[in-house]
């Protein structure tokens, strides 16, 4: 499976951001890291990690579904609005955008993310973007198949997460980023159709993937 449009490269830098009300925003809540635990307790590459959960994949009864955080989007929506406007006109898309994915992810101190490759549709066709909120990133090595980078704050970044990767944490501060995965809406109709808002987590709708 091929990202659309592919993405041939590791990584492609597509624009800068503003990110200083998001830097204040991040910092005055706190409380958002401790929200919703799941993807730290379950995947083992990411056991180092913090996350703040706008958009999610989950299911109900084994039916996967696209769950939308309202309190978590609607904190940070105009952030997002932003992103996408961006994403859209470097993409040329001319249909609506569908989030699939959208959070902010710590990576703490000294720490590091385990070599992986993503599987699977909802994972591997729309395109992940990372944008460094908080990054020291002379001392973070991003290795996307088996070349280093150095990501900086406030660039948006085409990421290819059907290559093997990892991320080591050397500096003695937590690393954010917000990652979102997009693609124009029909994409993956499927999926898009199972979209459900919750206002937390602990929705019975629900079931965290």
């Amino acid at each position: 499976m091929m990202k659309l449009p592919p993405l041939n490269k590791n990584l492609d830098i597509i624009d800068t951001i503003n990110i200083s009300p998001i830097q204040k925003l991040i910092t005055n809540h706190p409380e958002l890291w401790k929200s919703m635990t799941y993807r730290q307790d379950k995947y083992k590459p990411h056991k180092n990690t913090e996350s703040i959960i706008c958009i999610w994949s989950g299911s109900k009864n084994n039916i996967k579904q696209i769950i939308k955080h309202e309190p978590n989007y609607n904190l940070f929506e105009t952030f997002i609005k932003n992103i996408i406007n961006k994403l859209k006109s470097h993409f040329n898309w001319k249909k609506d955008i569908f989030i699939y994915k959208a959070m902010f992810a710590k990576l703490k101190a000294d720490k590091r993310i385990t070599k992986h490759t993503d599987g699977g549709p909802l994972l591997r066709i729309p395109q992940r973007i990372h944008i460094p909120i908080f990054s020291e990133h002379n001392l973070i090595d991003v290795d996307i198949n088996n070349i280093t980078y150095h990501l900086k704050e406030g660039t948006i970044y085409n990421f290819n997460n059907t290559k093997p990767h990892r991320v080591i944490n050397n500096s003695s501060k937590d690393r954010i980023h917000f990652i979102i995965d997009v693609s124009e809406i029909g994409t993956l109709p499927n999926i898009e159709k199972t979209m459900i808002t919750i206002k937390n987590f602990n929705d019975k709708l629900i079931e965290i993937l």
